[in-house]
């Protein structure tokens, strides 16, 4: 758990700069990653949040 809270500030870096750059494909697999990871250590709510933004991701690029 500490060595995740160690390196979510670099996955959250990570995740705003392919926001950004709308690279919508990296994106949609680093979010999912990431709410997988939260959900295996027990942050639901975490979880749940990243779930939003991977299901208002998935709609974008199906409006495109």
């Amino acid at each position: 758990l500490q060595a995740y809270c160690m390196e979510y500030m670099d996955l959250v870096t990570d995740v705003k700069k392919l926001f950004e750059s709308e690279d919508w494909k990296n994106y949609t697999i680093a979010v999912h990653g990431i709410k997988s990871a939260m959900k295996s250590i027990g942050a639901r709510f975490h979880a749940e949040v990243l779930n939003g933004l991977f299901i208002c991701q998935t709609i974008l690029r199906c409006m495109k």
